[in-house]
């Protein structure tokens, strides 16, 4: 009786710590398109390329249960560069080659009532003002990151001083986040700090912290963001401040966006706006975006480096995870900027500053 007694609470204990383990799931998106990019007078690259619609991906998420409303949990998610079957790395993060969690990386600590702890690699919270704002999630050939990714080499090649910009415009290392609960009546938010662990920016250390603040109820959804990074070699601050307002009037969402990135004298100040309207099982895609730079790069000035770009999309959903995607884009350069459309041919200020890029694309992608 005794024996059967403890083998019964044995399998009891056991049975309890079966059901805390973490639920795990792997998730990913694989997007492919066939995409062609003029460049001016460079030339016409056409090519098969990823993330028309959704950034391709692979990732693992899990979640246990602690009790009296705690929980922990986990997401790595990387890069699928399903084209080439490569994954990691991507250029416009400042990842190094061998960083496989290259997009999220972090370990969470959650409380119903009292927020969330973050630890790790993940967005910087202006990156989530602008990409919300458009249509098109900043993918495709006409995302318009398109006039922001790229502004250190759009101005010259020193703008900013030495890739600052870049190492912290979409996402930073060794970053400590904490997010509001999830019951404050329409306002959420999250502030974040990372930690500067290396010598060289390019290595990804960047010492920064900001935060975001919005307020979404019904229809309207309104939010401000900013972050702000040391440069390693200089010591000087890189500043990021983003704002957005979305209202969706059911037929068609309407929604405006503003991100302005300054360094020493040098500021570039991006302008979006956005519509999208749902017509029956496809999405039709519309954006406008200005970029405005000011103030002088060493003894440079580069007020008239402006720049604006249209994008014009369609979105035919096949089922709820799988859909068939149209874009075309045209982006306009004037002075030395050389702002391009992804996949193109290479461009710099003096081949290629204040002429024209256009591209479009036609894409698979599934969700899964």
């Amino acid at each position: 009786m005794k024996k059967s007694l403890l083998v019964l609470a044995a399998l009891g204990t056991l049975s309890g710590l079966a059901s805390a383990q973490s639920e795990i799931t792997i998730f990913g998106v694989v997007d492919a398109s066939l995409r062609s990019v003029k460049n001016g007078s460079l030339g016409t690259i056409q090519s098969l390329s990823t993330g028309s619609e959704s950034s391709s991906r692979l990732g693992f998420r899990g979640t246990e249960e602690l009790g009296n409303g705690w929980s922990a949990g986990f997401w790595l998610e990387s890069d699928l560069q399903n084209d080439i079957g490569g994954a990691g790395g991507n250029a416009i993060q400042t990842a190094p080659a061998n960083q496989l969690w290259n997009r999220r990386s972090v370990v969470t600590l959650k409380s119903n009532t009292l927020g969330e702890v973050r630890l790790g690699r993940d967005y910087v919270p202006t990156w989530f003002v602008m990409s919300n704002a458009d249509p098109f999630n900043n993918n495709g050939v006409a995302g318009t990151g398109n006039i922001y990714v790229s502004s250190a080499s759009a101005v010259n090649s020193s703008a900013f001083g030495a890739g600052t910009n870049a190492s912290s415009i979409v996402r930073v290392n060794n970053s400590v986040q904490y997010y509001l609960p999830r019951n404050l009546g329409g306002v959420y938010g999250f502030a974040m700090a990372s930690a500067a662990e290396r010598t060289s920016v390019a290595l990804g250390g960047t010492k920064g912290y900001g935060g975001r603040i919005g307020y979404a109820a019904g229809p309207l959804d309104v939010t401000v963001a900013m972050y702000t990074t040391q440069n390693i070699p200089t010591h000087s601050d890189f500043r990021d401040v983003a704002m957005s307002a979305c209202y969706d009037f059911g037929v068609v969402k309407l929604s405006l966006g503003r991100r302005q990135l300054s360094y020493l004298s040098a500021k570039v100040s991006d302008t979006l706006f956005g519509v999208s309207s749902r017509v029956g099982l496809g999405t039709i895609k519309f954006s406008y975006s200005l970029a405005d730079q000011s103030g002088r790069v060493g003894t440079t000035s580069i007020n008239a480096n402006d720049a604006s770009q249209l994008g014009l999309g369609y979105v035919y959903d096949l089922s709820k995870r799988t859909a068939l995607v149209a874009t075309y884009a045209y982006l306009s350069n004037k002075g030395s900027a050389f702002y391009t459309i992804p996949a193109g041919p290479s461009a710099n200020a003096a081949t290629f500053g204040g002429q024209t890029s256009s591209g479009y694309e036609f894409g698979l992608r599934h969700f899964f």
